[in-house]
């Protein structure tokens, strides 16, 4: 897997938090700093979702992320891609219970994504729930990694045996 370098500019939410918790904060290497949704003034109805535009095509990807403290940690987030940055698809929805989501400070990986085998140039992190019920989430770290197809990984594994 290999990191997509990501900058400000292709990181938008639909729930941005006014007084705290800037999206910039989630691509900053910090893990001091984080980003947070709307919980004063109107807040945007559920789902709370950022989304990244990886300026290219991708097909498999996994992520990796780190949350904040022990509250508002997803726990049931919806995987969407689009080409239009409009319409979206599910490529996978991933919880606490099916997919080991972690609710501590410790760095989560996702498992590879992309087994409709669909390329998409947006995707959206959407989530469905929180570990502590709330509508608001918040993150301190999020990394986006292009992965190889298992058909690209066996390939080259047959070639690394080949050359042995």
């Amino acid at each position: 897997s290999k990191q997509i370098a990501l900058t400000v500019d292709q990181l938008s939410t639909n729930a941005q938090e006014k007084s705290e918790g800037p999206i910039a904060n989630l691509i900053d290497g910090n893990t001091a700093s984080y980003f947070h949704t709307s919980w004063s003034g109107t807040v945007p109805p559920a789902p709370h979702w950022f989304q990244i535009d990886t300026k290219k095509e991708i097909t498999y990807f996994k992520y990796e992320s780190v949350a904040r403290n022990g509250n508002n940690i997803p726990d049931d987030v919806d995987i969407m891609g689009s080409n239009d940055g409009v319409h979206f698809e599910l490529i996978e929805n991933l919880t606490k219970a099916k997919n080991g989501m972690l609710m501590s400070t410790s760095p989560y990986t996702s498992p590879v994504m992309g087994n409709n085998s669909k390329p998409y140039r947006y995707i959206r992190y959407s989530v469905n729930h929180t570990n502590t019920g709330s509508v608001f989430f918040s993150m301190s770290e999020f990394k986006l990694l292009q992965a190889l197809s298992i058909l690209k990984l066996i390939s080259k594994e047959r070639r690394m045996q080949t050359l042995k």
